[in-house]
């Protein structure tokens, strides 16, 4: 019974994802702020979102002067819009030449707008109006890099950068010929992203790189990326390399509420949550000038660098340098410990410039560690079917809605 059964959940997830993986992939016709026409979208329609300033040259170069012409003064006459709102969608029917409707999708909220609508009868055009609700869905958009990320694609750029937190600097290691799969999350119209909700994970594959996969936890929009692999490691030159491959950032730099008395206090470092025995890397090459108990650290390194930077790593478990030490970008140094003044298994990283603490993470460029074993299960099984359909997809190279089961909503 038991085989019977996975062989039927089987053929069920193959004839669910099969659409998606076939040849209809999306053709880009319109690129204004989203590349998103599909074959679900006829030949002789045209969908523009309306980018601000400066649109009615760009919207009478992809309609042709004297249709756009036509489209202002029936919007301004008979709807009395002068102006279209920014991020509106217009949405342009024609067979052949001639101009059969032509709709303006004005947004009042994230999900819900107005519909003008202009269809021609004779000579007339006539208006109607009617309510639009959009639906909340998950797509996969893919990206070839033609020369740099940003300035390939500039307007997806500056949307996903706020997504991406700390991340999105991985957009400028990427080179031309690289590819890059995002799973987004928001409401669509005619295909095109009208709000983005999250960006749940992304996939890339890179010629200096490889490729690997990136996710948040299920259920975390605000959680940190964590790698499906661990041996992406890309910080560029002059940036120090995270001082751990497994971890989660669980106390930042500054003042905070002291963990024992709940006091302000300021926090000199950053807190690393991971398992006793992780192992435990240098930032940057430099000389070893402490080892040994530091009173509230526990046991401690302290790694001498140029330009007058030091790095500290504390509660360790055991330390595999000693004083004097030269030591390499990545060497093992140690193991996360519980030793000191700590309430769990972590490490607390700290940089000081002439002798003075400064924030470690204007240092270190790298968020792309596994998950730390608090969420290490929940991880795996939340990304398992994410991670297979968007990594076939970068390699496919399609752009499509996924399934709710894929989207990382259903199924946590």
């Amino acid at each position: 019974m038991p085989l019977l059964l996975s062989f039927f959940l089987l053929v069920f997830a193959a004839v669910l994802l099969a659409p998606y993986f076939s040849d209809r992939s999306f053709r880009g016709r319109v690129t204004v702020q989203w590349d998103s026409s599909s074959d679900s979208i006829p030949p002789d329609v045209t969908v523009l979102m309306v980018p601000g300033k400066g649109y009615e040259p760009l919207f009478a170069d992809f309609l042709g002067e004297t249709a756009w012409q036509t489209i202002a003064e029936l919007f301004r006459k008979k709807a009395g819009i002068a102006v279209f709102p920014t991020g509106d969608i217009l949405v342009v029917k024609k067979k052949g030449d001639a101009m059969l409707s032509v709709a303006l999708h004005h947004y009042l909220s994230r999900v819900s707008g107005i519909s003008y609508t202009f269809r021609q009868r004779g000579r007339e055009w006539r208006l109607t109006k009617a309510p639009i609700i959009l639906e909340e869905q998950t797509m996969i958009r893919t990206f070839v890099v033609h020369d740099e990320f940003s300035r390939d694609f500039p307007e997806f750029y500056e949307l996903i950068r706020p997504a991406m937190q700390w991340d999105w600097g991985l957009l400028h290691q990427l080179r031309p010929g690289d590819s890059i799969s995002f799973m987004l999350r928001g409401v669509f119209d005619h295909k095109i992203l009208i709000d983005l909700y999250d960006l749940t994970g992304l996939s890339v594959k890179s010629e200096r790189y490889g490729q690997f996969s990136l996710f948040k936890p299920p259920a975390c929009r605000a959680c940190e990326f964590y790698v499906t692999t661990s041996d992406m490691f890309m910080s560029p030159p002059g940036f120090f390399r995270a001082p751990l491959n497994v971890g989660r950032i669980t106390s930042p730099f500054g003042v905070r509420n002291d963990p024992f008395n709940e006091e302000r206090a300021m926090h000199l470092g950053v807190d690393i949550k991971a398992d006793e025995g992780v192992l435990v890397h240098a930032a940057k090459e430099g000389m070893v000038t402490e080892t040994g108990r530091k009173r509230g650290y526990g046991n401690t390194i302290v790694i001498r660098h140029r330009d007058g930077l030091k790095t500290l790593y504390a509660h360790l478990q055991t330390m595999y340098v000693s004083p004097g030490m030269p030591v390499g970008m990545g060497d093992i140094i140690g193991t996360v410990g519980n030793s000191g003044r700590s309430t769990g298994s972590h490490l607390h990283f700290g940089v000081y410039r002439e002798d003075k603490p400064v924030d470690p993470m204007s240092f270190t460029y790298e968020r792309l560690w596994l998950p730390p074993f608090d969420i290490l299960d929940r991880f795996r099984e939340g990304t398992l079917h994410r991670s297979i359909v968007l990594e076939e997809s970068l390699n496919r190279n399609r752009s499509f809605f996924v399934p709710e089961t894929y989207a990382g909503k259903a199924g946590y």
